[in-house]
């Protein structure tokens, strides 16, 4: 019974962590895409 709950409480900290970082890295590019944008957009202009 201890060791079920142990596993299931190990996996669900294994997928909050993996959402955590997924989120994070959506959030990293969806602030760095308009400035690598406007960065090019200058380099080309």
């Amino acid at each position: 019974m201890s060791w079920r709950k142990l596993v299931d409480a190990i996996s669900m900290a294994f997928i909050n962590s993996s959402i955590s970082v997924l989120g994070r890295t959506l959030l990293t590019l969806l602030y760095t895409a308009p400035l690598l944008a406007y960065l090019i957009q200058r380099k080309i202009l």
